[in-house]
């Protein structure tokens, strides 16, 4: 609105830090400047969780606002540092609610099996037909969050989610040395739509590989013992899925409406946690894993 009336000078609010922060979030949690004593250590986890982004020091006030002590310690360590909101925000706005449930069920970190309960109750989502919401903002505040980790060098980041991203930390191998990727789902899917395989397929078109097959290289990484999901559904370039050893931990693989996939490599047929494997509509497939 700035830039179209000509506006050049324009200030960039700034996030708020040390007292200012104390002071919005204890306005909306407790009603006043400031928490009380026995409610003070809590109150600086919640801001430091928050990194000084406005909004979301005022909903985690409001959510938190009339609760106990013991309440506070609930949602602080398990709804937020188990992390469902920004795995939602990042990667499963509009996804079916069960599909989320057994992909964070099978996470590295422990989730509350009632994760979604706990968010749809902060109304920081809402489910319609099986299907999980998120409000933008909240979506946004979420990505924000991760990125906020390492505003610089993704590979820094516990969750990756934009392909860009994505393609350079496995090109440039620059995970060497950084903590693991705590959730790092598909890195060909560049967004969460009902038709997120046609959204790839021109988004991603970039990639090297597009229209030929899987690169292997990322397969080898140190996290790749960590990966337990690949959703590569309506890929339509795709044409092998290559070696998966390296990934022994896999418990779910959708290659649904893969329309290009022709081969799948045996290896698959090793993959002994394998719970889940959908290739619905793979139409052109010939050869699929067999195991001896």
């Amino acid at each position: 609105m700035l830039k179209c009336h000509g506006i050049e000078l324009i200030y960039e609010v700034q996030k708020l830090c040390g007292d200012q922060a104390l002071e919005l979030f204890s306005l909306n949690a407790f009603g006043s400047n400031k928490p009380p004593n026995d409610y003070l250590e809590l109150a600086q986890r919640a801001i430091a969780y928050a990194q000084g982004l406005p909004l979301a020091l005022t909903l985690l006030g409001s959510h938190l606002r009339n609760k106990g002590v013991h309440r506070w310690q609930a949602i602080l360590s398990d709804a937020y540092g188990g992390d469902p909101y920004t795995n939602i925000a990042c990667f499963f706005k509009g996804e079916d609610k069960d599909y989320v449930l057994q992909i964070v069920s099978s996470s590295k970190h422990k989730v509350p099996q009632d994760c979604i309960e706990v968010l749809v109750e902060k109304a920081m989502i809402t489910i319609q037909s099986n299907m999980i919401l998120m409000h933008d903002l909240l979506e946004q505040l979420g990505k924000d969050i991760i990125h906020e980790e390492s505003p610089n060098d993704p590979a820094k980041r516990s969750r990756l989610w934009f392909h860009q991203d994505v393609f350079q930390v496995l090109t440039e191998n620059t995970t060497q040395g950084c903590p693991p990727l705590t959730a790092v789902t598909n890195p060909f899917r560049c967004g969460s739509s009902p038709k997120g395989g046609k959204q790839l397929a021109t988004k991603c078109a970039p990639f090297p590989w597009a229209g030929i097959e899987l690169p292997t290289s990322w397969l080898r990484d140190e996290n790749s013992p960590n990966v337990t999901s690949i959703n590569l559904s309506g890929y339509e370039f795709l044409e092998k899925i290559p070696d998966l050893s390296g990934i022994p931990n896999i418990k779910f693989l959708n290659l649904s409406q893969c329309t290009s996939v022709v081969e799948v490599h045996d290896s698959v047929g090793f993959l002994d946690k394998l719970v889940k494997l959908d290739l619905r509509e793979c139409v052109k497939l010939t050869r699929f894993a067999t195991k001896t």
